[in-house]
């Protein structure tokens, strides 16, 4: 997404764009952070030979990130006054917005996709997800270059479009590892369609041993946020903000293999 706002000649949308994203960011982490513990559940009733309990800590991640979303919506009517108190220049502040507004709707289906994801890596079924990654990339690519250019009778949204492509890949792949939990192999063995159903004794297990790990996620995200929109965005300007993006772009190959 970010290379193709670079072809925009749109020098705040290019400052706009990180920032927007690590203020959903210090949000989702915390949701990711959490459910991530699925995987953990999920190998454990392996190794136990409890194969419906597998899948029953799988579903409920689709509940969980309900429950996150719901908070995130109650929560947003403070994301304008926290991009309005952040400083950035009014052109980079709109943008910010404009991506903002929409990354909202992410929430539900991204910690869904990680708490999905974490089912099957439990399970021993770590390429599945893989999988789901790459065609969730694929779709973002193309869904972006349509709607950020105005390709195929669509008017040009710009940023926004850049973040209707992850809103839509994200949803693609949340979809593609449920439909994969309710195929009749996967039911055979870990009984998915009939374990679909809300349990808050699972519920809290997972929020219990997961929580922690989402407020650390938290605390790491948020000094990258502070450092990137504050230090650099406020302090320093556009310039600037557009080359620690750039940088930004090199810096995610690093932490990848990790």
């Amino acid at each position: 997404d970010y290379v193709m706002i670079t072809w925009l000649n749109d020098p705040a949308s290019q400052a706009a764009m990180l920032p927007a994203q690590l203020i959903m960011w210090c949000y989702l982490v915390i949701g990711m952070g959490t459910i991530s513990l699925t995987s953990t559940f999920a190998s454990q009733c392996l190794g136990r030979k409890k194969h419906t309990e597998c899948s029953a800590y799988g579903w409920q991640v689709l509940y969980l990130s309900a429950g996150f979303a719901a908070v995130a919506l109650a929560l947003w009517p403070m994301v304008p006054r926290l991009i309005e108190w952040i400083g950035h220049e009014p052109a980079v502040r709109r943008q910010e917005w404009a991506y903002a507004s929409i990354a909202v709707l992410t929430v539900a289906p991204t910690v869904a996709a990680r708490g999905l994801d974490g089912f099957f890596t439990g399970i021993h079924r770590p390429w599945v997800a893989t999988w789901s990654m790459i065609e969730a990339n694929l779709v973002n690519v193309a869904v972006s270059w349509v709607l950020i250019f105005g390709k195929l009778g669509f008017e040009p949204m710009g940023i926004a479009g850049a973040a209707w492509g992850t809103m839509t890949a994200v949803c693609y792949r949340t979809l593609r590892l449920s439909l994969t939990m309710v195929t009749p192999a996967m039911s055979r063995q870990f009984n998915t369609r009939r374990t679909w159903r809300p349990s808050w004794r699972r519920m809290k297990d997972i929020l219990r041993v997961g929580g922690p790990t989402g407020l650390q996620w938290l605390s790491d995200v948020t000094v990258w946020a502070v450092f990137i929109t504050v230090l650099v965005g406020r302090l320093f300007g556009t310039d600037h903000q557009i080359a620690t993006n750039n940088a930004w772009q090199y810096l995610k190959v690093s932490f990848m293999p990790t």
